[in-house]
Formats: structure tokens, sequence, C-alpha cells
């Protein structure tokens, strides 16, 4: 098949993939006038911004039309009705993000930003406000080694944008809060069980319950076990390495436990979570079909946190935590006399935090407060199991602190200023300031504008900072500074009827000092530097609607042209073109639902400058509500037109790209009582 063949194919794809959520989208644009709706939906105006409240873009709750950034909220009966397995598959879904795999883990990219191999750690990962990036890596976890069971989950605040104002580290694309349900959103006892393709099984159980003394308690246990695929690689298609078949290596298991206790004003959280998944790709030069090859990874947290009113007008909110996180990596090798060798990381700190927060009369709020980490723990080790030989065994503590304000301002009765900035300072790199200032005019009642600058940056990680193998391969570096990241935003939000809105936004963002690794050409050694610019230069439009009852549906298309400032080059693993269309519709009654949803990929470039072809992958999902009382039931096919594509991946494999799944199941059944 030639090239313009495949173009041609992929265009009718293309249409035949996204047309059901596209067409449904648009009727609901023919549906959207006051005679076609039922008068009580027409007069009752039902804005999703005025009912749509976030906490992660300012701190505190607020409407989403005076957020000081650009948002998508994903709820609980989204994340029902489309047939959601875990946190990748709903950011895939998400506008202006997408997620690629190199069947180890899953990584994330945003506004056509995704390093290879850089573990997603330009993203802030929050749950209930509480950070989950590790402190050895910085990783952001989005497969299933997030400790958190889709089944918990409330909604998801999904904010792009620089956050370190509000948050220090790590968000220079964005912020993706999870917030979990309570007790009393459970009321008794809730079990699901799960089965997919290639013999993976998951179960699920939950208590939640809220007491006559306002004592409220949520606990959940899920596990999970899953055979994985038999995977060809044509890289490896030699009869010394079984012509190119991985067999019984792509085996994964998991397991992640949950508890939340709220009583008036004081709240505990912990969570523990586990997973290993075999390694079937033969990265890092591991023997090919050998099944020893495995990561394992282990995060928890427990948070203590109390949020007091002293009048109407005055909160304060003070937690302290502590967290955990090991990773084990094995690496079956055929260097003789070496067989295994063994990577070992174990990251532990614990911090608090002091928030006041004051509204000076109706018009004026005001938030500050401060945060302080002690980092008991980052640890590093690389040695070989036989014989014995160690190359890295790194230990280091350090400490972080912080001071931020934040000041909302309504100059008028239609204009906004958000004003902010933060001091971080690290044992690690120093001192860095944030700030951010936004306009946000409500120039009608349906229409609003927001101007927005903010700057953010990401420390450099231990792991880029000392990392080293005995000067074998890699040597550390730490004078890292840094990654600086400003971005200038336009974002124009209308509501277009009761039940329609939509968004238009335009973006630049320039990263400065970026983080890279490079051969040093006095020794030929690899190591981190600060040598990149980055520019991107995007757009972004979406279109909403929710019709209660009726349906619910999404469009959005994103173009972004990022390339590397110095080199005018465009930076690999970044699509300039990235669409995303869903709806769910009601079958029967409030008792079936069909759920589908279609996202189109432009081409990417490989780290060597090849090409991954353009993808457009359709998921269906239908959902039984209450079919006996309690009684849930949800069938789910994923890439329904088995769309042949693959994801770029990082210089540790010796193929540029990976083939992803094909069409695969899912089934859940799930009883309350």
């Amino acid at each position: 098949m030639d090239k313009n063949q495949s173009e041609e194919r992929q265009g009718h794809l293309f249409h035949r993939s996204i047309s059901i959520p596209i067409l449904l989208t648009i009727s609901i644009l023919l549906l959207n006038s006051s005679d076609s709706l039922p008068k009580e939906i027409a007069t009752e105006n039902l804005a999703f911004m005025e009912i749509e409240d976030v906490f992660a873009a300012a701190k505190h709750l607020q409407k989403v039309r005076k957020a000081p950034a650009s948002i998508t909220i994903i709820t609980d009966d989204d994340i029902r009705k489309y047939g959601y397995r875990k946190m990748s598959d709903v950011l895939n879904n998400t506008k202006s993000f997408y997620i690629y795999s190199d069947r180890n883990y899953d990584y994330i990219g945003v506004r056509g930003f995704a390093r290879l191999g850089d573990y997603g750690n330009r993203v802030l990962q929050l749950v209930d406000g509480h950070t989950y990036n590790d402190n050895v890596y910085g990783s952001v976890f989005f497969d299933n080694e997030f400790g958190i069971d889709l089944d918990l989950i409330k909604k998801i605040e999904v904010v792009r944008g620089p956050c370190s104002t509000l948050y220090g580290s790590n968000g220079l694309f964005g912020i993706v809060n999870v917030v979990t349900k309570s007790g009393h959103d459970i009321n008794g006892f809730y079990i699901k069980s799960e089965a997919g393709s290639y013999d993976t099984y998951k179960g699920t159980f939950i208590f939640g319950k809220r007491f006559e003394n306002d004592f409220d308690l949520i606990f959940s246990v899920s596990l999970l076990d899953s055979e994985g695929q038999d995977l060809y690689f044509v890289e490896f298609d030699d009869p010394v390495t079984s012509n190119g078949w991985a067999r019984d290596a792509d085996g994964e298991k998991a397991g992640k436990i949950f508890l939340k206790s709220m009583y008036h004003e004081l709240m505990f959280i912990a969570n523990v979570s586990w997973r290993e998944k075999h390694v079937p790709t033969a990265s890092y030069e591991t023997i090919f079909n050998d099944n020893r090859h495995k990561t394992i990874d282990q995060r928890s947290f427990a948070e203590i946190k109390l949020e007091h009113a002293f009048e109407s007008n005055k909160e304060l909110m003070a937690r302290i935590y502590y967290d955990r996180y090991d990773f084990v990596g094995e690496y079956p090798l055929d260097y003789p006399p070496v067989t295994l060798n063994k990577d070992e990381s174990y990251g532990q700190w614990m911090g608090t935090e002091l928030r006041y927060f004051q509204r000076l009369g109706t018009s004026h709020h005001i938030n500050l407060g401060g945060e302080a980490i002690l980092h008991i723990n980052a640890d590093q080790k690389n040695y070989d199991v036989e014989p014995p030989v160690t190359y890295l065994d790194d230990n280091r503590s350090f400490t972080t602190w912080s001071a931020f304000v934040q000041d909302e301002w309504d100059i008028s009765l239609w204009l906004r200023l958000t004003a902010g900035f933060r001091y971080d300072h690290s044992t690690t790199f120093g001192e860095h300031v944030s700030p951010r200032i936004g306009i946000i005019g409500q120039l009608t009642r349906e229409s609003t504008l927001k101007l927005l600058y903010g700057q953010a940056f990401r420390a450099p990680t231990v792991y880029e900072l000392y990392y080293q193998d005995d000067n074998d391969t890699a040597k550390a570096n730490p004078d890292l500074e840094p990654e600086i990241v400003d971005t200038y935003e336009i974002i124009w939000e209308q509501e277009l009827g009761p039940i329609l809105k939509g968004a238009v936004s335009a973006f630049r963002y320039e990263v400065r000092d970026l983080i890279t690794q490079v051969e040093d050409p006095d020794d030929g050694l690899l190591q981190f530097q600060n040598i990149e610019h980055i520019k991107s230069d995007g757009i972004e439009i979406g279109l909403e609607a929710n019709w209660p009852n009726v349906i619910k549906g999404h469009i959005g298309y994103t173009f972004q042209e990022t390339v590397n400032k110095i080199t005018d080059q465009r930076l690999s693993n970044s699509p300039r073109h990235l669409v995303k269309a869903g709806v769910t519709i009601p079958i029967y009654k409030d008792k079936l639902f069909l759920g589908t949803q279609s996202r189109f990929m432009d081409e990417r470039l490989t780290r060597n400058g090849q090409h991954a072809d353009r993808s457009i992958i359709t998921d269906l999902n239908i959902y039984a509500h209450n079919l006996v009382k309690g009684l849930d039931l949800s069938l789910g096919i994923f890439n329904l037109f088995d769309e042949d594509y693959s994801d770029p991946v990082s210089a540790a494999h010796l193929q540029e790209t990976i083939e992803q799944d094909g069409v695969n199941f899912w089934l859940k059944v799930s009883y309350s009582f």
C-alpha cells in the first residue's frame, strides 16, 4: 500500500470512527433553542459554569468561570458511562492531553510536550489536594500503579497551565486533581468484579457510611491480575530470539487499599498501592523473551487535615502528612558472568502545610500559606546480583520550604483580578519565585474572557542530579538548575444556551533550561544538562453539551506547534493536531446507556526522526444501571475498529515505536447494598 492509499484509508477511518459522536454533538446545536427545549430547562439556564466548582485552580472552591485557567471536570457519572478502566483512559480522552505507552508504563503529554522517558514529571498529580508525585523521579502514575480505584473517584479536576504559584515544583503544564468520594456517597457495601481481554481480572470491595454522630468512613480494597499478551517485535525476528515473539512476558499484578475518615472538621486519609509489571520489550538491553524482566512500584501516603471556619469569611487549613515510594527493576542480562541486574529506589518524606483564606467583603479574597517538607530518604541503588557488584549506592536527604500568597479582587461586577506568587527554597537547587496574574472579564452573563500569565518551575529530580553507574555509561550533575516555563494564554468561554458551552483559547509557552540527557564529548558519558529552550504556540477549541437525562457530549480540537527554539526543529513525540469527541445517551429510560468516544492523534516524530503514524481510536461502552436493585453492568469495547497504531519510545528500547493494543473487551459487574 503506497502512502497516498494509506492516507486515504486513514481519512475514511477518521470519518467512520468519529462520525457518531460528532453528529450527535452537532445535533445538540440544532436543538439549541428555547422553543425546542422543555420549558423548565430553557428558563432555569442550566449553565455548566454555574454548576461546576473547582478546587485545584486556586486552593479553594470557586466557580469554573472565575478560575484563572482552562479547566475540564470529569465526573463519576462520566467514568461509569464511558467505561473508563484506569486514569490513563480518562486523560487520553481529555482535550490537549495524550497518553503513550512503552508496555511498562503509561506516560502523559500536554499541549504538545512529552519528552520520551521523562516519567510525566512536568504535570502535578494530586489526590484530594495531596501531591502524589514521588521524590526520586517526580513520576506521575496513571496506569494500574495509581493507588486510587476509579470507583472511589467523585470527580477529576484537570487544570491546564502553570501552577507553581500555589503548588511549587512539577506543575509546568497543569494539574490533575482526583477528588475522592465520602462514605455518605457509598452508603453501604459495593462489590465489583471485572474481566477483560488478555486474561485480565479485577475485584473491588468498598464500604462507606456516614454514621449518626456525623463520623464518615470509606474503605476500599482492589486486586488485579493479568496474564497479558504474546507480543511480536520485528526487531527481534531471529531464531536466536524466538523469532520475535515474547511469550508469557507481559503479565501484571496490582493491589490498592484506601481509607478516608472524616469527623466534622478533621479528616484522615491513607492509601497503599503496589504493582508488579513484566516487561516484554527487552528494554535496557535485557534478554528478549525472558519474563524475569519486571518492575515493581509501591506508593503509600497518610495525611491528617484540619479545616476550620472561624467565621463565615475566615478559614484555616492545617495538615501533616507522610509519603513513601519504593521501586525495584529487575533486568536479566546476557553479559557473562552477569545474569541479573537490579535497580532500587526508595523515597520517604514528611511535611506540613498551613493555609489561611479570608473574604474581605464580598469582592476581595486573599489566600496565603506555607509548606515545609523533610525528604528523609531519596535513595538510588544499582547492582549485579550474581556475581555481586555495586555500581550505584547513593543516599540523599534534603529539605524544601515555601510561602505563597494569592489575591482575588472583583474590581467591578464584571472584572476580576487574580495575582499571586510563591517563594520556594530547597537545599538541592536553591530558591525560586513563581508569579501569576490573571484578568477575568465577565463581559455578559454568558461570556467570559480570561487573560493569563504564569511562571512555573520544575526542580531537577534526585535521579537527574545524582544518577551514575560508576562512570561506566552515565555520570551525575549536582549543578543542575530548575526548568522554568513562562505561559501566556487567552481564553474565551461562552454559554451558547441552557445546555451548551464552548471555549476557545490561544496559548504560548517557553521552557528555559530544559533538563535533557546528553553525551558529554569530553568523556563520552551520559549526563543530564540544562541545554534546551522549547517554544510552543497553540489553540484549543472545545464544545460541551449537557441535557440532563437526554444527552451529554463533548468535542475538542487542539493545534500545537512545539519546537526547539535553538535548532527550530519540531519536538519528538509532539502531535500537531489532536481531536477528541464523545457522547453518552440513554437507550432505555434511566436504565441503559450508550457511551462512545473517539480520538485522533496526528503523526509524531520518533527519537531518531522517523514517524509514528497518525491514529484514530474509537471506544464504545454499554452501561446498564439497576438491572435489579443495586446491580449494574458495563461492557466496553476499546479500539473498536482494531486500528493498528504505535507509540514512540525512549532510547532505553531497541525499538523506535511500540505497537499498542488492538480491539479488546472489558466487562464490569457491580452490586451495591
